[in-house]
């Protein structure tokens, strides 16, 4: 759905109201002794109506949103604000700058989701403008947005929160999707409009610094490279065997897969994935284990962690977990869907 705009830039608010001073009709006012009497064949006027004059608020600059926004949630909360913005766009009163901002304060403050769904499609049209890659008000709109899913949840627009990124972290060196999107459009709105000012007062000097708190996050992870790459057949079937054929013939072919790569360094032992850690539990070598989980958790590997470390956790002393607890902290603010995906953190 493409979203179209008037050309306005600029619109105006402006509220009118009248005080309403009622009287009675029906029944005979209090008169002093010395007033005439009223007759009764002329009555009196019901409602006496003062009109009362407000100035006009011109929206143009982000400035001109925020005291708007300021004065009218004063009065009457920021649903109002939200209702207003939606009317205006409603009947086509308002410029991609005041959809940025009604999109802005949907998600600034803490509204239901009921509140936020409807704005999604409006949202991917406007990402797909022409001039999308080019208008400020669109790139920190976008950028914004991905922010708010790389820190967790919401924050103040001028100040986004710099703390452990769960969502925008680390997959093998680089930034995930969501981390992207905030490089990729605050980059440019950095870029293009570097005097520029946005919504609540952010300046790009800000953004500039949040950018850097998210590539501080980005750690590189040394690639698995092995000189004698395992097929990847090898292991197939491997964990089936140990349930129904029992360790001693699993881990039997697991060495012979081992024999085959011919060294067993720990980039090789990545290869072997918690095979290998089922293995040494079994022969009672659980510090090995551990290693061998701490390895695979820090490469990204899925294997059956929480398993594996409580059997750990019941033959070795909590100083032997100390390797493992420190690694999946990290793991699970970096990336919280890997950590999802497999069932961390693991409950002790």
């Amino acid at each position: 759905m493409l979203l179209r705009f008037s050309s306005v830039r600029r619109f105006t608010l402006s509220f009118t109201g009248a005080a309403v001073v009622l009287a009675s009709a029906c029944s005979q006012p209090e008169r002093s002794s010395a007033a005439p009497p009223v007759d009764p064949r002329r009555p009196q006027l019901g409602a006496r109506f003062e009109p009362i004059a407000l100035d006009p608020i011109v929206l143009d600059t982000h400035a001109d949103y925020d005291r708007w926004e300021r004065a009218t949630a004063s009065r009457g909360g920021e649903q109002l604000v939200y209702t207003l913005y939606e009317q205006a766009l409603t009947h086509r009163r308002g410029s991609p700058r005041t959809f940025v901002r009604w999109v802005l304060l949907a998600y600034r403050e803490p509204f239901p989701d009921e509140l936020r769904q409807p704005l999604e499609q409006f949202i991917d049209a406007l990402a797909s403008r022409d001039d999308a890659g080019r208008d400020p008000d669109i790139l920190y709109l976008l950028g914004y947005l991905g922010w708010l899913r790389v820190v967790g949840g919401a924050g103040s627009p001028a100040s986004p929160q710099s703390r452990a990124l769960p969502v925008g972290g680390v997959r093998d060196g680089v930034p995930s999707p969501v981390a992207e999107v905030v490089l990729k459009n605050w980059g440019a709105l950095v870029a293009l409009t570097p005097d520029w000012v946005g919504p609540y007062g952010v300046t790009t000097g800000a953004l500039e610094t949040h950018l850097a708190t998210l590539r501080g996050h980005f750690a590189k992870v040394t690639a698995v490279a092995s000189t004698a790459p395992l097929p990847p057949d090898e292991l197939a079937g491997f964990h089936a065997e140990f349930a129904l054929a029992g360790p001693k013939k699993a881990c039997e072919r697991l060495d012979l897969a081992l024999g085959k790569l011919g060294r067993a360094d720990p980039e090789t032992l990545v290869q072997l994935g918690d095979a290998y850690a089922m293995c040494a539990l079994e022969r009672g070598n659980a510090p090995a284990a551990v290693t061998q989980l701490v390895r695979l958790l820090e490469r990204r590997v899925d294997a059956g962690y929480a398993t594996l470390i409580r059997r750990v956790a019941s033959t070795l002393p909590k100083a032997g977990l100390v390797a493992w607890t420190n690694a999946e902290a990290v793991v699970v603010a970096a990336d919280p869907a890997f950590a999802a995906r497999n069932r961390l953190p693991v409950a002790l």
